[in-house]
């Protein structure tokens, strides 16, 4: 007999699940409309101080139309659609909870909990964490009196934060999503606020939001929002858009324009962007027009699990205000907060910053307590290729790619090949190289080249890597140390790439789409510690006898492997029959 589904009242989710299974068993009317119908009433009940114990639909709809006169416009619909046992049994959950004593948040999570995973998730749409509105809001700190927009508003989750932050200001928020604009205009009724400024329209077509404003409307004060980062917004949606003049540019970049323009002379943004914003060479563009309509005080980044369940996307929340008039070129003397996941903030000047004005704050947060050297200042960094003709020909060769390095080391189990059989351009090792991958890099794929990799045979063998590697290799007599900053051996330098202050700024770097690939010269720069410098020598002889042993492991391993499989060839092999047996057949009577 199948476990009947329990839920536990503090997790709202939960809550949500077991409702949408309740009501999915017990009717065909659509569910989101019947929750909010239900939850409203069950918020009604609470502030009357009545129980919550409907048994049918006429009990509920009792509840409904008190519901209606205390928050006139709450409700599209006043009447119930649901069945007895179906009312009976969500109300049954919904007792077990209090949804309207803590400033709505109960409520704002159940709602949020009930609209399904897909159908945000289609657009690139994602509501935002209660804690990230909180800080944002913060930062920006709306006053009573002020006007608050949310161009994108969802239900309102920015709009009511807002409202517990600074009563008294005036909050307006908007979304095409026709599921989520009742819900944001109920709680903000709920919330004592007028329910009429959350409305329904696309935010990102020009006068869409200033046509429905009061006279002499001159902009907002405030803009805080998450805009969806993806889906389609249709052909000649950019029309207008500074930012999308002669080139096609994405969902959130209009919205990012759409914010700054809804904003008065002045005024104050909190606005989440999706990572590659930041820090993606491809949207310097976007980085330099923000740069020069806006006066960016801070550049928070968000944790990747920040959004889950919902999406893994990493993100940042720009923090800045208008600029009265828009300046040619970024300012140079102007600082910004750049703060990373874990809290570790740089203050880097226009000036300071990477080539195309990259924001991104784990970029610099590896470097805050940089010693003057850089990686670049005691090894070479290399990513030379070779096209297998130029290749010391009739030797047998290892070929390693990024699957075969992993957590210090290369572990290799597959077969050499003849020089002639390397099909595509590969990098040249030598023993006591360090590997990193630059693609996926927060994979770990970070590995020292040791001695026994090339004596797999007894004449020796060459080491190939693939192009996706960047190789760190000690300065040779070709290149002369620096009198400040002496060469360290390679491997000293591997568990300054394992660190995990190093793999988030390399993940922070990373740019392109499916296959994302930080740059070498991130890498490059990358500061060395003293301690690592002052004590290179017994650190990379630390390294390379844990590789030995390592090695000595895993070829332990792969010989048991080896003796069972022959054990198990034995076994199944033909016994020996004698020849005038197989011939002429047993010629025992």
């Amino acid at each position: 007999m199948a476990r009947r589904r329990t839920y536990d009242p503090g997790d709202w989710h939960s809550v949500a699940r077991r409702i949408d299974e309740v009501l999915h068993a017990h009717s065909g009317e659509d569910v989101f409309h019947e929750v909010v119908k239900l939850v409203i009433a069950k918020v009604h009940a609470e502030r009357a101080g009545v129980d919550f114990t409907p048994e049918n639909e006429a009990n509920l709809n009792v509840l409904l139309a008190a519901a209606a006169w205390r928050w006139p416009g709450v409700l599209q619909s006043g009447e119930t659609r649901l069945g007895p046992t179906a009312i009976q049994r969500a109300a049954e959950i919904l007792r077990s909870v209090r949804l309207g004593d803590d400033h709505l948040e109960g409520l704002s999570a159940l709602f949020q909990a009930i609209i399904s995973r897909s159908a945000r998730g289609e657009k690139g749409q994602f509501f935002t964490p209660l804690p990230i509105v909180r800080d944002i809001v913060l930062r920006v700190w709306p006053a009573a009196g002020e006007s608050v927009c949310d161009p994108a508003c969802g239900i309102g989750g920015f709009l009511l934060e807002a409202l517990r932050f600074a009563p008294g200001c005036e909050v307006w928020g908007f979304d095409q999503d026709a599921r989520v604009v009742p819900v944001a205009r109920a709680l903000l009724v709920m919330a004592g606020e007028c329910g009429t400024h959350a409305r329904q329209l696309d935010s990102l077509s020009f006068g869409s939001i200033e046509e429905g404003m009061p006279p002499g409307f001159a902009g907002f004060d405030v803009v805080l929002t998450n805009p969806p980062f993806a889906g389609d917004v249709g052909e000649g949606a950019g029309q207008g858009y500074e930012l999308a003049r002669g080139r096609a540019v994405e969902r959130d970049a209009l919205f990012l324009e759409r914010c700054i323009g809804l904003l008065r002379a002045g005024g104050r943004f909190g606005i989440v962007v999706p990572d590659n914003k930041v820090s993606a060479q491809r949207f310097a563009f976007v980085r330099n027009w923000l740069l020069c309509h806006a006066r960016l005080s801070a550049v928070v980044a968000l944790d990747r699990q920040a959004f889950m369940p919902w999406t893994s996307q990493k993100a940042c929340v720009l923090v800045g205000s208008k600029r009265a008039e828009a300046l040619d070129m970024p300012a140079r003397d102007e600082e910004i907060d750049l703060v990373s996941a874990s809290g570790t903030i740089s203050v880097r000047s226009v000036a300071e910053l990477d080539p195309g004005w990259v924001l991104a704050p784990e970029r610099y947060a590896a470097r805050v307590a940089a010693a003057g050297a850089v990686i670049s200042d005691v090894v070479d960094v290399l990513t030379e290729v070779h096209r297998p003709s130029a290749l010391p020909q009739g030797k047998p060769a290892l070929v390693l790619d990024t699957s075969h390095a992993y957590e210090g080391f290369v572990l290799d189990s597959h077969a050499l090949v003849p020089v002639e059989k390397v099909g595509s351009p590969k990098q040249v090792l030598q023993p006591g190289d360090v590997l990193i991958s630059r693609l996926r890099s927060y994979l770990r794929q970070v590995a020292l080249v040791d001695e026994a990799l090339f004596w797999r045979v007894p004449e020796g063998n060459l080491v190939l890597a693939s192009a996706e590697f960047v190789v760190l290799r000690g300065r040779g007599a070709g290149r002369p140390a620096s009198p400040t900053n002496p060469p360290v051996p390679a491997p000293a330098l591997l568990p300054l790439l394992l660190s995990e202050p190093v793999q988030a700024a390399l993940a922070a770097s990373q740019e392109g789409g499916h296959h994302p690939r930080f740059r070498k010269e991130t890498l490059a720069a990358i500061p060395v510690p003293d301690d690592i410098r002052g004590n290179a020598p017994a650190i990379a002889a630390r390294v390379v006898q844990a590789s030995a042993k390592v090695r000595d492991a895993f070829a332990q391993v792969q010989g048991l492997a080896r003796a069972l499989a022959s054990a198990d060839d034995r076994r199944k092999a033909p016994s020996a029959v004698p020849a005038d047996r197989t011939r002429h057949g047993d010629q025992r009577g």
